[in-house]
């Protein structure tokens, strides 16, 4: 079975810098190491250290970039249903829990916030649909604030859309004047 290649979420301007704040932040030593030996404002007994800690910061920086691009693949659900079903599905879960749907595309599309958690600024949740495939994306809202760990609630959000879709369509029948005499 081939494997099929997940799409990334793309963020735009200050969604794009808020999402790499921690990376970008800790460029910002190296940049004034390097600014230092250009201009030669500096001890150069302090040339090894600042090598080191240029090091670090920049290791530091890569490896927090990579996990927030990381974070930007979609997790793909393979469901039975079509993408209007799945579009219900998913729509009815988050009126259940209360989330907040700021963007819904004719069962292409679905993007909604999730309240904060205590330790967190709230996450954004986004939905694409295609044909039975859900692919679920849920990232600490760069729209609020940066961050970089969720503990893990960006994953339940996941899990929760993945449960809704997998779900029997039984759920999304209406009752009201149905027979099953």
């Amino acid at each position: 079975m081939p494997t099929l290649a997940l799409p990334r979420l793309a963020l735009k301007g200050s969604d794009f810098f808020t999402h790499y704040a921690l990376p970008f932040s800790m460029l910002i030593p190296s940049a004034v190491a390097i600014y230092c030996v250009l201009t030669h404002k500096y001890v150069s007994s302090a040339v090894p250290a600042m090598c080191i800690m240029c090091a670090v910061t920049l290791a530091v920086s890569v490896f927090f970039a990579w996990y927030q691009t990381r974070a930007l693949r979609f997790r793909l659900f393979q469901t039975s249903s079509n993408a209007h079903e799945n579009c219900l599905k998913v729509l009815h879960a988050m009126h259940k829990e209360h989330w907040r749907v700021h963007y819904t595309h004719a069962d292409s599309q679905i993007v909604a916030t999730v309240r904060g958690f205590p330790v967190t600024w709230g996450e954004r949740v986004e939905v694409r649909f295609h044909g039975s495939d859900v692919f679920v994306n849920s990232i600490c809202d760069p729209g609020t604030f940066f961050a970089v760990f969720s503990w893990g609630r960006n994953r339940e959000n996941m899990n929760y859309v993945g449960d809704a879709v997998m779900t029997s369509n039984q759920s999304l029948q209406p009752t009201a004047g149905r027979s099953d005499d």
